[in-house]
This record gives C-alpha cells, structure tokens and sequence, in this order.
C-alpha cells in the first residue's frame, strides 16, 4: 500500500536551519530528564510493587511473553493484513482478553491490585502533571530513533498499518473510523498494554532478574510486538521511557497516562498535518 502523500509534508525553505538547534536542545533536555530519573532510582531505589508477584505469577509471564513473542515473529515475517475495524476491535477483545486473565490470576493469588500497581500512591493530578513533564522529554528520544531508523531503511521503511488506516480515514473523511481508531489507540491501547507490559511482564521481571533487564527485556518485547521494524527502536525507547517513570512514581497511572497522551497527540499531529496541506 502506497503511503498518503499527506504523510511527509513539505517542510518551508530555510526551516531546517531553525528546526535543527531547536531539536538538539529538546534532545539534551529530553536526555536530562531521564538521566536524572535514572539517577534518583538507583540512590533512592525504585518504587514498582514487585516484590508479591512469585513462582506461579513467573510462570503465567513466561507463557504469555513466549506466546506474545512468537506474536511478533510471526507478524515480522507474514504479510500484513489490511487494517479494517473489525480487526481493530478483535486486537482490542484479544488483549482485554489477556488483561482479565491477568487480574484472575492476581486475585486468585489474593493480590491487592491497588497496591500491586500503586493506584493510590501518588494524587492523580499531581501523577498527570509528572506525566506530561516525563512525555514532553521522551518525545525527542523517541523523534531520534525514528529519524535514524528512517534514513538507515530509506524506502524500505513504512509505517504502521494502523497509521496508514487513520491517514486514510482523513483523506476519506470517514469520521465513524478516525473516531474508533483515536478511541482504541488513545483509551483503550494505553490501559491494555500498560497493564499487561509494564504492570504484570515488568513487575515479574523485575521481581527475578532485576531493574535494569526487566527494562530492556519488556522494552524489547513491547517494541517487537507492533511488528513494524521502523518503529521497533522507537517504540523500545518509548517503553523504556514509561519504565523509568513507573519506576520514579509507583504508579502504573503514570505510564498509562503518558502511553495515552503520546498515542493523541501523535493522531492529532498527523491530522494536522494533512489538513495543513494544500
């Protein structure tokens, strides 16, 4: 499928000799930001609740990490399937499916939830302003990664097949499928895989292996899953991103909150940009 010409507009004559100082710095105080969180953590310790989650808990993870690994393999090396709204609406049942086996499994194993996942750790208000702050700095980490990626792949790159439907939603106007996919990406995305991701396959992770490969490994995972190499390095520092902020806050809100946001703004920006064209 060819991409929409919307896509990749035109930049104005002379723009890159501002853009480019303009990125640089939001690059160093993106790398600020979470060079300071790192280090906060390491002297004063993490706040993830992991300690509860144990043997039986680790062997649900490693079942569901293998099953959504070879998820990603497969959808690396299979042709894409068109993206329609009924395959929008069984990814989401799939996961939701997964997000109710998890919670069985905790309650089953009599594991406060709230506790688990620091619902009530931090004001909510207060968690959303942190967020902002932690997403605002790993926009430009994320902006790197997908620059860098674009010109090592060059025309072999191509977008997710869930962008390609939205930006093809605008250019139809079909108002019905950019309502559902902002719905999906931006309310029900966030809160599946943040808790499937970051909540339980983090939380396990970090309970056996520690920290720092927890990171990596979930981060990984979760980049892979989207089965789409452009935005594989991308998405991997984006997880490593929500990680750290679950991490220095406690609450699985935070990530849940950025992984939202970071999803809306992005549909808002392509739409934006299509309309901004002449």
């Amino acid at each position: 499928m060819n991409l929409p010409d919307a896509s990749q507009p035109a930049l104005p004559p002379g723009s890159m000799a501002v853009l480019i100082p303009i990125f640089a710095l939001l690059l160093a105080w993106g790398v600020r930001v979470y060079v300071r969180v790192a280090r906060q953590i390491m002297k004063e310790g993490g706040r993830v609740h992991a300690q509860p989650l144990d043997l039986p808990e680790a062997m649900f993870a490693t079942m569901l990490a293998g099953f959504l690994c070879l998820m990603a393999l497969q959808g690396f090396a299979g042709k894409s399937m068109p993206v329609t709204p009924q395959r929008m609406l069984g990814s989401a049942e799939f996961f939701g499916m997964i997000v109710l086996a998890i919670v069985a499994t905790l309650k089953v194993r009599h594991h406060s939830l709230t506790e688990l996942f620091g619902w009530r750790r931090v004001p909510f208000f207060r968690l959303g302003g942190r967020a902002v702050v932690f997403l605002l700095a790993a926009f430009p980490l994320v902006a790197v990664m997908n620059i860098a990626m674009a010109g090592l792949l060059g025309d072999r790159g191509e977008m997710q097949d869930v962008v390609k439907y939205f930006l093809n939603a605008n250019q139809r106007h079909d108002y019905a499928a950019i309502i559902e996919t902002i719905v999906l990406a931006a309310v029900v995305a966030p809160i599946f895989e943040e808790f499937i991701f970051r909540g339980f396959l983090y939380g396990v992770a970090r309970r056996y292996f520690g920290m720092t490969p927890a990171i990596i490994l979930v981060s990984a995972l979760f980049g892979a899953i989207h089965s789409n190499l452009a935005a594989l390095p991308g998405l991997t520092v984006l997880s490593m991103c929500f990680c750290l902020a679950y991490e220095v806050t406690g609450s699985l809100f935070t990530s849940m909150i950025m992984h939202a946001l970071f999803n809306l703004t992005s549909l808002v920006l392509m739409m934006l940009s299509m309309h901004a064209l002449p």
